[in-house]
């Protein structure tokens, strides 16, 4: 891949994030796409996988996502940030609902 189309891609997967479209945010991802929640240890791959992954946050967070970050973007690898906003509505990985302000921030990086 180039750093246009990395650039491009990213771009269209935060934007789709920030509009909480997660089938936009799907179609930016490979099909064997992986999903890496170090802090819950999750492993997800594959496309269902990662509808899982965002369900399990949107449920959760009533959040309303904020402008993301180009961090870094070459020809072989991309790294971006969102940050949400919001209030914990819903279980959460067995974590029952606080009703307390949050702002889970989220990095995505990619190898191309």
């Amino acid at each position: 891949m180039t750093r246009e189309y990395n650039a491009r891609c990213l771009a269209e997967h935060l934007a789709a994030e920030r509009r909480l479209d997660i089938d936009g945010a799907l179609a930016t991802l490979r099909p064997s796409c992986s999903f890496v929640d170090a802090p819950l240890r999750l492993r997800l791959d594959g496309r269902p996988a990662a509808r899982r992954h965002y369900e399990l946050w949107w449920s959760a967070f009533e959040a309303v996502p904020q402008d993301g970050t180009l961090h870094w973007v070459d020809d072989d690898h991309l790294v971006g940030e969102v940050v949400f906003v919001g209030t914990h509505i819903g279980d959460f990985a067995g974590l029952a609902p606080t009703p307390r302000h949050s702002s889970p921030s989220d990095c995505r990086s990619s190898s191309s």
